[in-house]
């Protein structure tokens, strides 16, 4: 009991002032989202479902996610080429409006949130086919990794809003925390002395 009344004013103080130290596990990035999201449009498109002939895929997307985007395609039994000179051109486009909002001091809700655009085009980029998809992916993550998931210069992933949802009050951000302590340790008083 009294190694837990030594060590508690140092736990409350970590809480109080030092909120996000533990945040948890890291939450994937928004450029991870956005791939995710591709994929699963790639495969419920029905443009992509009724190409039969050998296509390029252009797309702005980073290099490093190339891999990611083509493997679907390739188990769908679709023929990729790699290179220019194919019969068509699938062109894909992502325009993006991401915000970061703050909930609180340590919380913050983030939305990924657009929509998806595929061209077929020929040889001479004459288009004959286009389908666009909305996508929208929204959860809550700690402001201390706002860092982490925002990483890479790709622009569609970037955060393009940051706002403060809810400003907290003098009285949220000071009583809050004296309650809080003040039950603490009025409960721990009571079950030190009820046990005597």
């Amino acid at each position: 009991m009294k190694f837990f009344l030594s060590v508690f004013p140092y736990l409350l103080i970590g809480f109080i002032f030092f909120p996000g130290i533990v945040a948890g596990q890291n939450p994937i990035d928004n450029q991870q989202i956005i791939v995710n999201e591709t994929v699963k449009m790639l495969q419920e498109s029905s443009l992509v479902r009724n190409l039969d002939s050998i296509f390029a895929l252009e797309t702005d997307y980073p290099q490093k996610f190339h891999s990611i985007l083509i493997t679907p395609l390739i188990s769908m039994d679709k023929k990729v080429k790699l290179e220019s000179g194919a019969d068509q051109k699938l062109t894909l486009e992502v325009h993006s409006n991401n915000s970061f909002i703050r909930l609180g001091r340590r919380t913050a809700e983030r939305r990924i949130e657009g929509e998806f655009t595929l061209f077929l085009a020929d040889q001479s980029n004459v288009i004959s086919q286009t389908e666009q998809y909305p996508f929208s992916y929204i959860d809550t993550v700690s402001v201390a990794q706002k860092e982490i998931i925002n990483t890479g210069n790709w622009n569609s992933a970037r955060f393009h809003q940051e706002e403060d949802g809810k400003r907290r009050s003098f009285l949220s951000k000071v009583a809050e925390p004296v309650v809080i302590v003040g039950a603490t340790a009025v409960t721990v008083f009571l079950l030190y002395n009820v046990r005597r």
